[in-house]
């Protein structure tokens, strides 16, 4: 589940990079995907994350069990563009038209967001929680984000749990239907919208309890990290020359 923030070991080049060179170059990859918007960039997008994938050593089965959870919240999205997006028509189906534009937004946003989840999946595999904390730290984020990025990312399991908790009691009250239906999606979406109210409730007891325990007060304690190597920077400088390669195209491209 993608909510695991557990990282297998490995001696793969990802994971004996330097955190915040990492963190850097994760970034800006990230970003460049956000940017693409011409679908001629798209093979682009995807060899640069089975690049990242494959750096990481991370088992494609490990990565992909961590997206099927964010894939829930655009599968009906992304089912509904083609038929509401767009000018051009394709086919009908009924009283439902196809649309080119649709079919190629849809395309070009589940792409980009799969892209995208999979970076993240695996810039948070690939390093412990803490130094991952540690490097935004050392990289002069602002210590609001920092501790706020500190707790997200630990609430993650207690989130990981509470879905587990209400996933069980849905089959134990008889749901184990995963056919693609209306009663599927209107079960899932009720489980997610239950989630999301308890974990809001939970949000607010816990920042009221940040707030009497002096939260924003005090300065992130930050362990020195080891002198950057070359082959720290040399990773670095493929993943930024990735990330600018995608902005010239999208921006050069027609």
């Amino acid at each position: 589940m993608f909510l695991d923030i557990a990282h297998p070991p490995s001696t793969s080049p990802l994971h004996r990079w330097d955190p915040r060179y990492k963190l850097v170059g994760m970034a800006a990859l990230i970003f460049a995907f956000s940017f693409v918007d011409n679908t001629l960039l798209l093979p682009l997008v995807v060899f640069f994350t089975v690049a990242a994938v494959a750096a990481s050593r991370l088992n494609p089965g490990f990565i992909i069990e961590r997206l099927r959870f964010p894939a829930l919240f655009i599968t009906l999205l992304v089912i509904a563009l083609p038929f509401i997006s767009g000018k051009t028509p394709l086919t009908s189906f009924g009283f439902l038209t196809l649309y080119r534009e649709g079919v190629v937004l849809s395309l070009l946003f589940t792409v980009r967001f799969l892209c995208i989840v999979t970076s993240v999946v695996v810039l948070i595999h690939t390093a412990p929680l803490q130094n991952i904390i540690r490097a935004m730290a050392a990289l002069r984020v602002p210590s609001p984000l920092v501790n706020i990025a500190t707790l997200l990312l630990r609430y993650l399991a207690v989130i990981r749990n509470d879905f587990q908790c209400m996933e069980r009691s849905m089959k134990h009250r008889g749901f184990t239907d995963r056919k693609i239906r209306f009663r599927t999606f209107r079960n899932l979406a009720w489980l997610s919208g239950s989630l999301f109210v308890k974990s809001y409730d939970r949000s607010e007891r816990v920042w009221r309890s940040m707030l009497l325990r002096g939260h924003g007060k005090q300065e992130v304690n930050i362990r020195e990290f080891h002198p950057a190597q070359s082959s720290d920077r040399i990773m670095l400088a493929l993943f930024l020359s990735a990330a600018a390669t995608l902005v010239l195209l999208e921006i050069g491209l027609p």
